[in-house]
């Protein structure tokens, strides 16, 4: 019996790299994957090589060249598994649209998804918005939500933030992040940064509602408004209470 790692299946035998580097035809063995290293049997003891090329011991730098090269060829669909795009937190945006954002840890944007029919037309509207900054997206959001007159005279905005995983020190630092941003850049408009609870969220979610209406609602029913201050809580308050304006 020889050792070796399967590189090929076939019905009728299998390619197997020997210890000593050559590759060699091998009777199946059932229920092994690519990549398990094995004791097999040689399909014929004096069989050419997988390319036909005359048996012999290749030499040590090449048997590493080949092994690393395999391992790289094994290791792809780990390194892209890594790289997917993971959510940090989901950002309800409320203008009179309501979409919802996932974000990264980078705070960039994964994808935008529309929560009420004014917000469909918004959502159709943008492009490019794709691994951009949570503050650019914001803003473009908020000049189409202008350009389509869908914003009411005081202009306020809320933005809720859930966090996938509870990070409070972090989460209040991203916070006051975009409060300073939209004072400094958007003056014109009234802005309410918050922090979302994860049941709110979830209740948002069984309800098919805007997680930030839900919060509206969640404030003015029970005391679990500690975590906000008075201006947000103000905001949020006069957002839920001021008539929305018609599409124009």
């Amino acid at each position: 019996m020889k050792k070796g790692i399967v590189m090929e299946l076939h019905q009728e035998y299998m390619i197997v790299m020997a210890n000593d580097g050559t590759f060699q035809k091998a009777i199946p063995i059932k229920g092994v994957d690519v990549g398990t290293e094995i004791e097999y049997d040689p399909l014929m003891k004096h069989s050419a090589s997988l390319f036909f090329l005359p048996k012999r011991k290749l030499n040590r730098p090449l048997r590493l060249l080949t092994l690393a090269c395999f391992l790289l060829v094994l290791g792809i669909p780990f390194y892209l598994l890594v790289g997917e795009e993971e959510t940090y937190a989901y950002v309800n945006v409320d203008i009179n649209p309501s979409i919802e954002l996932k974000i990264d840890e980078s705070l960039l944007v994964n994808s935008m998804q529309p929560l009420n029919k004014e917000a469909s037309e918004i959502v159709d509207n943008l492009t490019g918005f794709q691994h951009e900054h949570l503050e650019t997206v914001i803003e473009m959001i908020m000049h189409e939500s202008e350009d389509t007159g869908l914003v009411n005279e005081a202009k306020h905005m809320l933005v809720g933030v859930s966090y996938v995983t509870d990070d409070q020190e972090k989460g209040a630092s991203i916070l006051d992040q975009l409060r300073t941003y939209f004072i400094k850049a958007n003056p014109s408009w009234t802005v309410a940064a918050f922090k979302v609870p994860e049941k709110v969220r979830q209740k948002a979610k069984e309800k098919n509602k805007p997680m930030n209406e839900v919060m509206a609602t969640t404030i003015m029913e029970t005391d679990e408004d500690d975590f906000l201050d008075e201006n947000d809580k103000a905001i949020i308050n006069t957002f839920y209470n001021t008539d929305k304006p018609e599409h124009k």
